[in-house]
Parts: C-alpha cells; structure tokens; sequence
C-alpha cells in the first residue's frame, strides 16, 4: 500500500473516530442528569462570570468553589454565561444522577456543550 493511500485512510479513520466521539458526547451533554462535579465547576463559572463583568480578573484565583482543577474550562463556561446571560440555578434543588430542571436547562447547555467540543477535539487529536 502506498505511502499517500495509507495516509489517507489514517485520516479517514481519525476523522469518523472523531465524528463518533462529537456525537457520542453531544447526546451526554443533552441527555445526561446532573454529575457529581457539574454543580461545582457551574457554580465557579457562574463567580467567575460576575468576578469578570466588574473587571476582578485578579480575584478569579481566589475563588475557591474547584481549586483543585484549572482554571481554563471554568473560564471558557464563564464567558458562555456571559455571553447567554442565563439565570443561575438553586444549588440547592440540584440533585446528582436525577433530571436537570426545565428552568436551568440554558444554564447547563453552554458548559455541557464546551465540554464536548473539547472532549472531541482530544479524541480527535489523539487519534490522527
């Protein structure tokens, strides 16, 4: 087999493994109840949004709600939420492994949907 034929056919392959992961992990993010550590990053997304909209970029470091996890993703979610601009949800309401609520549904789509598009990418890259 040639060198050309066979490297198309890897790319082919890495391209459909991709396209599988996109849409494996698009029907997670709008079907799958609330996770375990959903609440937690979604709740610093939504500090980081209002640390953001007054200019406290220094004090987003601060913001203890996830520390042990870095904080770009929460960033990516925090300009989502600020760019939809949806109601944060009741914490308190909010039950692992049972159904999101109709009323904050648009507060999970952004930060579920990020997540798949970055799950993706790296499935995609580790693939080709």
């Amino acid at each position: 087999m040639k060198v050309g034929r066979r490297r198309a056919l890897w790319i082919l392959l890495a391209t459909l493994i991709g396209i599988l992961a996109g849409f494996l992990r698009y029907q997670a993010a709008v079907r799958l109840p609330v996770d375990k550590n959903e609440g937690a990053y979604l709740a610093a997304a939504f500090q980081y949004r209002e640390l953001m909209s007054q200019g406290r970029w220094k004090d987003i470091p601060d913001v203890h709600g996830t520390m042990e996890h870095p904080p770009f993703i929460k960033l990516l979610f925090a300009t989502d939420l600020s760019v939809r601009n949806p109601q944060e949800p009741n914490w308190g309401s909010l039950l692992v492994s049972q159904p999101i609520p109709s009323s904050d549904r648009s507060a999970f789509s952004g930060a579920r949907l990020i997540s798949a598009i970055c799950g993706t990418l790296q499935v995609f890259i580790i693939a080709s």
